[in-house]
């Protein structure tokens, strides 16, 4: 166990790292920051079966390397924080994950939101778009397998088309 720590007007700080290897069998190594109660940091380990990475922090984010006399400050590919961050214009970012861009496989989700959707091909089941989203008997559009229904806002289907 390594220790730096250092004490100012009552303020103290400190690292702390320490690396194990426990009988052959596990490895450890951590990277503790601590800074009055606030505690983050770092951890791996690998017993032989799995190998854990835990980070430890309130902001967490990967980016390209920088030149060291660059004044440009780097782009992340990915951002995740734990807590809302408020910016110095007021704008309340919420905590979540960030992602600059993405290629994904496969996506398992609840409810999706974007601005655009652009897809080649999509498998929708039934696709329903509302004229106002708290009428779901309202003005609407159902589009279902081979059909194609309009109904107006008192739901009369006023178009009907496709097989049925």
């Amino acid at each position: 166990i390594t220790t730096l720590q250092t004490t100012v007007g009552g303020n103290t700080a400190s690292i702390q790292s320490q690396q194990q290897s426990i009988d052959g069998l596990k490895a450890r190594a951590t990277l503790k920051l601590q800074s009055g109660n606030l505690v983050g940091g770092v951890g791996v380990e690998n017993d032989s079966k799995t190998v854990d990475f835990i980070i430890q922090a309130n902001k967490f984010a990967i980016g390209a390397p920088s030149d060291v006399t660059s004044a440009v400050t780097p782009k992340y590919a990915f951002t995740y924080q734990s807590t809302p961050t408020t910016l110095p214009n007021g704008t309340v970012i919420p905590a979540g994950l960030y992602l600059d861009s993405a290629s994904i496989s496969y996506i398992n989700a609840n409810k999706i939101y974007a601005d655009s959707l652009s897809a080649i091909s999509a498998n929708l089941g039934t696709f329903t778009s509302l004229a106002d989203q708290s009428k779901p008997n309202g003005a609407r559009t159902v589009i279902s397998g081979e059909r194609i229904e309009v109904y107006d806002e008192n739901n009369v289907m006023r178009v009907r088309i496709g097989r049925w």
